[in-house]
């Protein structure tokens, strides 16, 4: 017995249909790239507005650190005491952070050397001279940077002199200070 033959008009719906699936998969993979990319564009952007908003605060806190720690400095009784060697360093850096919202603050002498820790009454004196902020104000500048405390806390740091003007004569120590990063700075770019 012979098999049946498909008629002319079974062949051409059979050809449209197949015509039809092939068009309609390219397109269908067309159309997921071009959203995979669109989706990749967009994801892109908004990291970067993100990163730009973080950016932002995390220097407008900082330079509000800056200046609250400079305005310390700058006060007439505290540089008089600082520059008649008052003996209550510890004193003046657990005000000067509770003043200018610190997480601590140092004060340094015009040697370089820290002479109280606002939270650490038991540190000794040392050398800072090899901090970039220090020498920073030492040298009449109000650095900032940021550090990781205890390799796990990100924090601010800001460094002001003490007596002020750029001759380093007048300058009779230095204040810096580190306030901590906090997590408002992820919820404010999620936002």
């Amino acid at each position: 017995m012979a098999k049946p033959r498909l008629g002319l008009a079974p062949k051409i719906f059979l050809a449209l249909a197949g015509i039809v699936v092939v068009v309609l998969s390219i397109t269908l993979v067309l159309t997921q790239q071009s959203a995979e990319k669109a989706a990749q564009i967009s994801l892109q952007k908004g990291l970067e507005t993100a990163q730009a908003s973080v950016v932002e605060q995390l220097t407008r806190q900082s330079e509000v650190l800056r200046g609250r720690l400079r305005a310390y400095a700058e006060n007439i009784t505290y540089r008089a005491n600082i520059d008649n060697n008052d003996p209550q360093y510890l004193d003046y850096a657990v005000t000067a952070a509770e003043q200018t919202g610190a997480m601590w603050v140092q004060v340094v002498g015009r040697d370089g050397v820290r002479r109280a820790k606002s939270h650490d009454p038991g540190a000794a004196p040392d050398t800072l001279l090899g901090s970039p902020l220090v020498t920073g104000a030492l040298d009449g500048d109000s650095p900032l940077a940021f550090g990781v405390a205890g390799d796990t806390l990100h924090i601010q740091l800001a460094a002001t002199p003490i007596g002020g003007g750029p001759a380093r004569l007048r300058i009779l120590g230095a204040l810096m200070a580190a306030r901590l990063v906090t997590d408002s700075l992820a919820r404010l770019a999620g936002a």
